[in-house]
C-alpha cells in the first residue's frame, strides 16, 4: 500500500485534478479592522467590534461542482491590535440540526462540519498556517510548506470557540501574532473554507482550482494589519513527571524490584529571534507517547518506524529531506536515531543485566525561520548521553558495561527562493560525532559520519503545473577498522558478496565515502498528469547514523502517466488512473528488477470509494536476499491490492483491504486481510476496531550460511509464516480540552521452516538447478538441526531450529486535559506482554491464550507541564 498511500497524500495535499477553466482567486482582497473594544472568545458574535469590520462573501464550491456558488452563505470578519489578530464568521444553515458536530480531542480530524482560516503571513506564497474549528469546538491546526505540502504535528497555542444557533453555527479564533510568522508592512495571503458534511460540498473564499498543484500561491490579500512591531516570542513550559513501574523478575535477579519509581524535571523553550524560532527541549520525556505497532520482520531491510515525539514532529518541515521511495520512505534526517535503543552489546552471556531500553536525550535545540530576502533557514542539533548496563553473576565481567556513547547529531539546511517561490535553490549537511574514548563495547560504531548536498525544486508552466526537481548528494564516515567493516557488510550494501566483483571490500578500511543523485520532471496539474525520474546510489553511500537509507549500489528509473478526473457526475465524484513503470540496476549495469503498475481510485457521490492496484513484477536479481551471500534469482511475480471504504460521515463506518501476491514459480504467495470498522455511539464516543491477518510462504526464505572446510554454504528453507493482530481504539471527549484514549493491540505470529536447501547455483533461473535439497536432522534436545552440506558423510553443520512463535500486547489509557491554553496534564497508564518460543505451528486460540498468561509489566505516569508567555 505505499504507492496508494502517497496518492493519497499527492491528492490530499496539492489538491489536484479539476474541471477545465476554473480561475484561481489569488486577487480577492480583504481589509481586517484594528479592533475597537473588547473581543471575548466565547462563539457568540455579540461584541459591538465585528460591526465595524469589512465582510468576507461570496464563498464558490471546490467541491462538487468547482466554480458553482456556495449552496450555503459564509461571513467572515477579521479584526486585529497589536498583540494578535481575530477571526469571526456566521456559518448560516437553515437546518441547523443536521449539521455534523462530533467532539473531538484537539488535532483529531472527524467528519464533521468545519471552518478553516488559513495565513500566509509574510506573503512568501510558500508557507501558511491554518486553523480549523468544528461547530462542536475541535481546534486542529497544520502548517503548509513548499506551496501545497501538510504538516499536520505543528501546534500553536491560540483561543477559538464555536456555538450551534437557529441560524446555522457560529466560530471565533483569536491567533497571537507570536505564533505566526508575519511582517508588519506588507499584506499578507489569507484564505477561508468552509466543508459541509452532510452535503460534502468544500468552498472557499478565494477559490484553489482542483486542477492546481498549488495551494499557498493562491491565497488572497488581507492588507490593513500594521502593527506598531511584530511582537517578541518567548515562550517557556517547565514540566515535571512521576512515574512508577511494576515489573516480573526473577527473585534472583539482583537488578529486580518489582515497583520501580522515577520522576524527572524538564522544560520546553520557544524564543523568537528576529526573523527566526528558538525552540529547545532540556531533558525531554515522551511518556505519554503511544508504542510502537508490534511486527515481526525477517527480512534485510530495517523497519521504518513513525516518529511521535513532540519535539521531534512540531514544525520540521525544512528538516523533511526525502530521498525517495526505493526502499519506502528513505530520509535523509531519521529522527529516531535520536535516542535509539543502546547499540552496543554486553559481552559474554552473564545470568543477569539490566540495560536500559532508550538512550537519554540531554538536550535538543532547533533555530528555525525565513528572512526577508527569502533566505529559509533550519538548524536542529540533539546530544544523547552515554548509557551503561549494569551486569551481575559473572566474574569475568565487569558490573558496569558502556552500551551506548555519547552522541551528538546535527542538522544544517538552508534554502533560497526566487521567482516569487516558484525556484528554490537548497543546500543540507548533517553530521554525528560519537565520544568512543577507545571503549571496547563500541568498536562495531562509527566515530563520525557527515552528509551533505545541494537540491533544486523549479515550478514552471501555467500555474505552476510543471515540476523539476534534482539533488545531489555525498557521504563520508569513518572509524576503526572494524566499524568500518561492519559498514561494508551491513544489510545496505553487503560489499563481501562473492558475485559481487564491481565492488572493493577492504576490512582494513577506516573510512568509507559515497554519493547519490536525483532528477525528476513531473506534470502536475491538469487532468492528464505524467513524470519521470532517475536516481542513482554508489555503492558508498551512507547514511544511515542520522537518515534512513536500506540500501546502496543501485540505479533506477521510472515513469507515470495517469489522468484526474474530479468533475462530479451522477455516477462518480471522482476518478483517476495511473500507469507505472519502475526499472532497477545495480551499478554494474546488471538489472535487478522491472515492475509496472496500474494504480486507480473512484468515489461515488454517496462517499463510498474503490481502489485498486495490478502490478506485475519481472524476473530480477536480489542481491540481500541470502544476507552477503550471492544474488539470488527471483521469478517473476503478480501482485493484486484491492480496498473498499465508506462514507466516514455515517455512525458506522469502515473499509476493507486485501492484499495477495503469487509468483511464476507457484512457490511463493502472500494473502492479507485488514478489515477496518469506526462506530460512533454518540458525538463524543468513537471505538475503531481493526483486526489483521496474514499468511505467507517464502520456498527461499534465508536460514544461515555455515562453514564447511573453508567454504559458505547458504541454506534455505519453506517458510509458512502466519500472523493475527487486533488494533483498537476507544475515544471519549468529554469537552474539547478534556479528552480519555484507549488503545490495545495484540500480536501473535508463527512461522515453521520445511524442506531446507542449499544454494548451488543462485542465479539460475530454474529452480531445480537453482537449489539443492539438504536432509536436516531435528535435535529436540539442543534445538538444532544437522545438516550435511557437503554430502561427504563426515562432520555435520549445525543449524539453529528457526521456527519462531512471537507474542506481544500493548496497550494504554491516556487521559490528556488542558486546562490552560498550551498548558496540559496527562495521566497515562500503560501495560506490556511480552514472549516468544520456538512452537512448530501456529495456533491462533492456543497463542493467544498463551499470551495473556504472560505476566505483564504496568506503568503509571502523571505528567503536567505549565505555558507561559512572557
Amino acid at each position: 500500500m505505499d504507492a496508494h498511500a502517497r496518492l493519497l497524500v499527492v491528492v490530499a495535499t496539492t489538491c489536484a485534478a479539476a474541471a477545465a477553466g476554473a480561475q484561481a482567486d489569488s486577487t480577492r482582497v480583504l481589509t481586517a479592522t484594528r479592533v475597537q473594544g473588547v473581543v471575548r472568545i466565547d462563539g457568540v458574535l455579540d461584541d459591538s467590534a465585528w460591526a465595524a469590520a469589512d465582510v468576507a462573501t461570496d464563498f464558490r464550491q471546490r467541491e462538487p461542482h468547482e466554480g458553482a456558488p456556495a449552496t450555503l452563505p459564509t461571513d467572515v470578519r477579521v479584526l486585529w491590535d497589536d498583540e494578535a489578530l481575530y477571526v469571526a464568521a456566521r456559518m448560516r444553515d437553515p437546518s441547523p440540526d443536521s449539521i455534523i458536530a462530533l467532539l473531538a480531542r484537539r488535532d483529531e480530524v472527524t467528519p464533521s462540519d468545519e471552518f478553516f482560516v488559513g495565513i500566509d503571513g509574510d506573503r512568501d506564497r510558500r508557507t501558511a498556517y491554518v486553523f480549523s474549528i468544528t461547530p462542536r469546538g475541535t481546534r486542529t491546526d497544520v502548517l503548509i510548506y513548499n506551496d501545497n505540502m501538510r504538516d499536520p504535528s505543528w501546534d500553536a497555542v491560540w483561543q477559538a470557540a464555536a456555538r450551534i444557533d437557529e441560524q446555522g453555527w457560529t466560530a471565533e479564533m483569536r491567533i497571537p501574532l507570536t505564533q505566526l510568522r508575519v511582517r508588519g508592512d506588507a499584506p499578507w495571503g489569507v484564505n477561508f473554507s468552509r466543508w459541509i458534511a452532510r452535503r460534502r460540498e468544500d468552498t472557499q473564499w478565494a477559490l484553489i482550482p482542483r486542477a492546481s498543484p498549488a495551494w499557498v500561491s493562491h491565497y488572497g490579500e488581507l492588507r490593513g494589519v500594521t502593527p506598531a512591531s511584530v511582537p517578541r516570542r518567548l515562550e517557556i513550559v517547565p514540566y515535571s513527571l512521576a512515574r512508577v513501574t511494576r515489573a516480573p523478575g526473577e527473585a534472583a535477579d539482583p537488578f529486580h524490584r518489582r515497583m520501580r519509581p522515577a520522576g524527572a524535571l524538564g522544560a520546553d523553550l520557544k524564543a523568537g529571534l528576529g526573523p527566526f524560532t528558538l525552540t529547545a527541549a532540556i531533558n525531554p520525556d515522551f511518556g505519554q507517547v503511544e508504542a510502537d505497532a508490534s511486527e515481526v520482520n525477517l527480512t534485510s531491510i530495517e523497519t521504518f518506524l513513525q516518529e511521535k515525539r513532540p519535539f521531534f514532529v512540531e514544525g520540521v518541515d525544512l528538516f523533511d529531506y526525502s530521498l525517495g521511495y526505493f526502499f519506502g520512505s528513505e530520509k535523509l534526517f531519521y529522527s529516531r536515531r535520536i535516542g535509539r535503543r543502546p547499540q552496543a552489546s554486553v559481552p559474554g552471556d552473564p545470568p543477569y543485566v539490566d540495560e536500559p531500553d532508550v538512550t537519554t536525550i540531554l538536550g535538543a535545540a532547533k533555530l528555525t525561520g525565513r528572512t526577508a530576502g527569502g533566505w529559509s533557514v533550519g538548524l536542529l542539533d540533539a546530544v544523547t548521553g552515554e548509557e551503561h548496563a549494569r551486569v551481575d553473576g559473572d566474574p569475568a565481567i565487569p558490573s558496569t558495561v558502556p552500551v551506548e556513547p555519547m552522541t551528538n547529531y546535527t542538522i544544517a539546511r538552508v534554502m533560497r527562493d526566487f521567482n516569487e517561490g516558484r525556484t528554490v535553490l537548497g543546500a543540507i549537511g548533517t553530521a554525528m560525532h560519537r565520544r568512543l574514548n577507545g571503549t571496547a563495547t563500541f568498536s562495531d560504531l562509527r566515530s563520525a559520519a557527515y552528509t551533505g548536498g545541494l537540491d533544486l525544486n523549479h515550478r514552471f508552466g501555467e500555474g505552476g503545473q510543471y515540476r523539476l526537481n534534482a539533488y545531489v548528494l555525498g557521504s563520508h564516515v569513518r572509524g576503526s577498522a572494524e566499524s568500518i567493516d561492519e559498514t561494508q557488510r551491513s544489510s545496505a550494501r553487503y560489499f563481501q558478496r562473492p558475485d559481487a566483483t564491481h565492488l572493493d571490500y577492504d576490512p582494513a578500511r577506516t573510512s568509507l565515502s559515497g554519493a547519490g543523485a536525483f532528477t525528476e520532471i513531473r506534470k502536475s496539474g491538469g487532468a492528464w498528469r505524467w513524470g519521470a525520474s532517475g536516481r542513482v546510489v554508489t555503492p558508498g553511500f551512507e547514511a544511515n547514523d542520522i537518515g534512513y537509507q536500506p540500501g546502496s549500489d543501485f540505479v533506477s528509473h521510472s515513469n507515470w502517466i495517469g489522468y484526474e478526473s474530479y468533475r462530479q457526475t451522477r455516477h462518480f465524484r471522482r476518478w483517476w488512473w495511473y500507469l507505472n513503470t519502475l526499472a532497477w540496476w545495480n551499478t554494474a549495469g546488471e538489472r535487478q528488477g522491472l515492475r509496472f503498475f496500474i494504480n486507480s481510485e473512484a468515489e461515488l457521490p454517496n462517499g463510498l470509494g474503490m481502489f485498486v492496484r495490478l502490478q506485475r513484477d519481472l524476473a530480477g536479481l536480489s542481491p540481500t536476499e541470502l544476507r552477503g551471500g550471492p544474488s539470488l534469482f527471483r521469478p517473476a511475480r503478480s501482485l493484486v491490492v484491492a480496498e473498499v471504504w465508506t462514507n466516514n460521515a455515517r455512525p458506522v463506518s469502515g473499509w476493507l483491504n486485501l492484499t495477495g501476491s503469487r509468483d511464476d514459480d507457484g512457490g511463493a504467495r502472500s494473502l492479507t486481510a485488514q478489515p477496518n470498522v469506526t462506530v460512533r455511539p454518540s458525538s463524543q464516543l468513537q471505538l475503531t476496531v481493526a483486526p489483521a491477518v496474514t499468511w505467507m510462504r517464502n520456498p527461499w526464505q534465508y536460514v544461515d550460511d555455515p562453514q564447511e572446510d573453508g567454504a559458505a554454504h547458504w541454506v534455505v528453507a519453506r517458510l509458512t509464516q502466519r500472523t493475527a493482530s487486533l488494533t483498537a481504539r476507544l475515544s471519549y471527549t468529554f469537552t474539547p480540552d478534556l479528552s480519555l484514549q484507549l488503545y490495545a493491540q495484540p500480536f501473535v505470529s508463527g512461522g515453521s521452516y520445511r524442506k531446507f536447501q542449499q544454494v548451488v547455483d543462485a542465479r539460475a533461473a530454474n529452480d531445480a538447478q537453482r537449489f539443492r535439497a539438504v536432509e536436516a536432522f531435528p535435535n529436540a534436545r539442543s534445538g538444532t538441526y544437522m545438516v550435511d552440506l557437503n554430502r561427504s558423510g563426515g562432520e555435520l553443520s549445525s543449524l539453529d531450529d528457526p521456527d519462531f512463535s512471537a507474542r506481544q500486547f500493548t496497550s494504554s489509557a491516556v487521559l490528556r486535559w488542558e486546562y490552560r491554553p498550551g498548558s496540559t496534564l496527562f495521566v497515562a497508564w500503560s501495560q506490556a506482554r511480552d514472549a516468544g518460543d520456538p512452537v512448530s505451528s501456529f495456533q491462533l486460540g492456543r497463542d493467544v491464550k498463551r499470551l495473556f498468561g504472560e505476566r505483564p509489566t504496568n506503568a503509571l505516569l502523571v505528567k503536567v507541564s505549565y505555558w507561559m508567555g512572557l
